[in-house]
């Protein structure tokens, strides 16, 4: 029996951190310029480019994408959401990729702010950032 209450108080646990989470964070958006001749993206789409699987946004402009660093929550969540695979399953797959000479990672920037900036200025640039954080001088082409 007691078992059984611990268990249930590990659940709770679980569910009232994940509600504090779901009320810090809005929500992630991938986001292009707003000059870019792309207004929507699938997820596929999203994943072919942050997999380094293909090299342009869909109206043929070179990609250049950037990702938050590791231990930022919208990383962790954009990793298992959208590319579906958990941190380590990333570093892993990008460790394999950069030992075959298949490519190399997306650029890592410090934070929001850094994605928007990068995203603004680059060409081709495309990031993604809590959806409360967009703002001016981008657009969002997918939602996760």
């Amino acid at each position: 029996m007691n078992s059984m209450r611990r268990v249930g108080k590990i659940a709770v646990a679980g569910l009232l951190l994940l509600a504090a989470q779901g009320l810090a964070w809005a929500g992630g958006a991938v986001i292009v310029s707003v000059d870019s001749g792309v207004s929507q993206m699938s997820k596929a789409q999203v994943k072919s480019i942050f997999l380094g699987k293909k090299s342009a946004l869909p109206d043929g402009t070179p990609a250049v994408p950037v990702n938050l660093p590791e231990g930022d929550p919208l990383y962790s969540a954009f990793n298992q959401k959208v590319l579906g695979k958990n941190d380590a399953k990333m570093k892993k797959y990008w460790s394999a990729r950069m030992f075959s000479g298949k490519g190399n990672p997306p650029k890592v920037v410090k934070d929001a702010q850094a994605v928007i900036e990068h995203v603004k200025t680059v060409p081709g640039g495309i990031g993604y950032v809590d959806e409360s954080a967009v703002g001016d001088g981008v657009k969002v082409v997918f939602r996760f």
